[in-house]
């Protein structure tokens, strides 16, 4: 009865680190996806600027 009792409660314990890993993992997992999402936008930011310098320094070099 004790046996299995302390075999009970060591399953209970290791369903919780489980479960504990897992959601670390997925909170991981979705801040590098977010992490991921904030480059590419700065990236397209970027890429969306390059007409307006290059119309700047055409303005600039015609005078």
């Amino acid at each position: 009865m004790i046996v299995i009792a302390i075999l009970a409660a060591l399953g209970f314990i290791a369903a919780i680190i489980a479960l504990l890993i897992y959601n670390n993992l997925i909170r991981l997992l979705v801040r590098s996806e977010s992490a991921w999402s904030d480059i590419e936008a700065l990236l397209k930011m970027r890429h969306d600027m390059v007409p307006n310098l290059l119309e700047t320094v055409k303005d600039y070099a015609s005078d």
